[in-house]
């Protein structure tokens, strides 16, 4: 039986979950005893009856130690919370057969070893009959077993979830801070100064653009994952005040094929957002990056330009990315820089 301190060492873990194991197996054996000698509880007689109780305890501390092999590696395969009943029927099954073999087994020897019969003269049909105790056994220890690991990942279930969600609004709420952050505000209200000057029909493209970023900011908080689709037209308005900012300095390409597939909201932003701010963007130095899917995946890409300050970076953007796949994938952020590029490797969800 898995312990789910795990605080405790490993040797202390197995020690007490062994001991735990020899109680309910005692306590399992002597309810066996008395159900079949109850006439005799209380009484000398039933002091007698403790062969019955070393064996029904020797076979119950087997069943349960082939039935905690078998929930733990069923834990490990399926999941309570996404297939509860595929994972009921194929433990049953498979504790029923582990049990009938062992019920089998067990019986055999001891007609052989203590009663006047041979393998040859052993009668089978009755046998095959005394399997039914071991197997009511094993389905009342693996009921046990089954709570226990029903119960542990429905609690780690919820508490992925409210971590999810814990995720989910610090990175919304981060993506919204720097949309508020003065810098941005700055640059913006700067930029939109100069086009009203040289250029209104600029300066409304602008302005559009801009109340599309916040309007998709405020729409997706309570979005757990968004289609391509959304995020891509999103990031076009992005890209086009970060265009009308730097010109021809920043090169971004986009290559996408499989729109349908789903995202974390405000991913592809953020991603774009670290590469304009830890790199240098100017006519002599141009940031190129590179947006495109690839099976799964989708990659961002721009050539590596470190600015010679280096600004503040509190690395929660990344984390939260990846804490927030974690929730709907097995699939990892991965990150790769190299001395010329560094490169982001997004894995994308075709469902919830």
């Amino acid at each position: 039986m898995e312990d789910y301190n795990s605080n405790a060492p490993k040797s202390w873990r197995y020690y007490k979950n062994l001991r735990l194991l020899i109680l309910v197996n005692l306590v399992i054996a002597l309810v066996i005893t008395i159900t079949f000698n109850f006439e005799t509880v209380g009484t000398l007689a039933f002091f007698s009856k403790w062969p019955e109780f070393v064996y029904a305890f020797t076979i119950s501390f087997v069943l349960s130690l082939g039935i905690s092999f078998i929930t733990d590696e069923t834990d490990k395969r399926i999941s309570w919370i996404h297939s509860p009943l595929k994972r009921l029927l194929i433990e049953v099954i498979a504790v029923s057969i582990f049990a009938f073999i062992i019920g089998l087994l067990f019986s055999s020897i001891t007609l052989v070893a203590f009663y006047d019969f041979t393998f040859n003269t052993l009668l089978w049909d009755d046998l095959v009959f005394r399997t039914k105790n071991p197997i009511m056994i094993s389905l009342f220890i693996t009921l046990i077993f089954t709570s226990r690991a029903f119960l542990f990942e429905w609690k780690s279930a919820a508490i992925a979830t409210e971590k999810m969600r814990a995720d989910k609004f610090e990175g919304q709420y981060q993506s919204l801070k720097n949309q508020l952050n003065p810098h941005f505000l700055f640059n913006s209200f700067n930029t939109l100064s100069n086009l009203v000057h040289e250029d209104q029909v600029k300066a409304t493209e602008f302005i559009q653009k801009l109340s599309k970023i916040y309007r998709y900011v405020l729409e997706v908080q309570k979005e757990e994952l968004v289609s391509l689709h959304q995020e891509l037209s999103f990031l076009e308005s992005y890209i086009g005040l970060q265009k009308l900012r730097f010109g021809d300095s920043l090169l971004v390409s986009i290559d996408i094929k499989q729109k349908e597939l789903l995202i974390p909201p405000l991913t592809l932003q953020l991603l774009l957002e670290n590469a304009i701010k830890h790199n240098v963007v100017s006519k002599d130095q141009p940031l190129h990056i590179k947006i495109f899917d690839n099976e799964n995946h989708i990659t961002i890409s721009n050539n590596l330009q470190p600015k010679d300050v280096e600004e503040t970076s509190t690395g929660i953007g990344l984390e939260n990315i990846r804490s927030q796949l974690n929730y709907f994938t097995s699939s990892k952020l991965n990150i790769i820089k190299s001395k010329d590029e560094f490169v982001v490797e997004v894995p994308l969800l075709k469902d919830l």
